[in-house]
């Protein structure tokens, strides 16, 4: 069943890119995304995660809390393609969802019902450094990435989650939507950072305390055969792991 159908516009690329703070080239320059992977500008895939769960909160009224969140980011969609979003599969405990372009399957989503975890992981409490924010993407080398830690400050505001997604931040709570923007924040500016590609990303949400306005990280694997990074996060009252490369 399609839910949702839009074209996302360069505007609303650069509009996502103030709020979230990922300001990659991929995502906002026409020009310099050609010499990225995607060759032109792509849709953020936590924009368009936020937007499958707006639209998917805005076609469900009195939904049961979100324990789990898995979203995976097969294919670019790129600015200006019509795109929609498919309910794949509802049941009673979970449910599945997908980003298509022209029927086919560019990003799956897929959401379980339940109670949240009781207490954030140790992570969300450890006393990391602040990265101060930059406009510009940062390009560390790939040994650099190892081991890496600490704590993003969110961009987006309360204000912002309700106003650009009123369905899913109402289900949700602003802070969950923050921290799903700050994601795209670390992967897109800080790490991996310039040249990066976020694949994958799995949560739970948590009832215990934690950080309600920081997204906390640690890199917990960097493979140098496909670049790619494995990063634990924490705040917001989610906690889980990225895949990026």
């Amino acid at each position: 069943m399609s839910l949702a159908q839009r074209e996302f516009t360069i505007t609303d690329q650069l509009q996502f890119a103030s709020v979230s703070g990922d300001r990659n080239p991929m995502h906002v320059d026409a020009i310099k995304a050609r010499r990225t992977q995607a060759g032109a500008p792509v849709v953020h895939g936590i924009h368009l995660l936020l937007w499958v769960l707006d639209s998917y909160a805005s076609s469900q009224p009195d939904l049961p809390p979100l324990r789990g969140l898995r979203a995976q980011f097969n294919k670019f969609v790129f600015v200006g393609e019509p795109v929609e979003v498919i309910l794949a599969e509802q049941g009673s405990t979970n449910c599945r969802l997908s980003v298509s372009v022209g029927g086919g399957q560019r990003s799956k989503v897929t959401v379980t019902f339940g109670n949240a975890v009781e207490d954030a992981p140790a992570l969300a409490a450890a006393s990391l450094e602040l990265v101060p924010f930059s406009p510009l993407p940062l390009d560390p080398k790939f040994d650099q990435m190892a081991g890496r830690s600490g704590r993003l400050p969110f961009q987006m505001t309360p204000e912002d989650a309700l106003k650009l997604f009123p369905a899913a931040a109402t289900w949700l709570g602003p802070p969950r939507i923050a921290a799903l923007a700050a994601s795209t924040h670390l992967v897109g500016m800080v790490c991996p950072g310039l040249h990066s590609v976020f694949s994958e990303l799995s949560v739970k949400t948590c009832a215990g305390s934690g950080p309600r306005d920081t997204l906390a990280f640690r890199v917990i694997e960097a493979d140098p055969r496909f670049r790619a990074i494995d990063l634990e996060i924490a705040g917001g009252g989610l906690a889980g792991t990225i895949y990026s490369s």
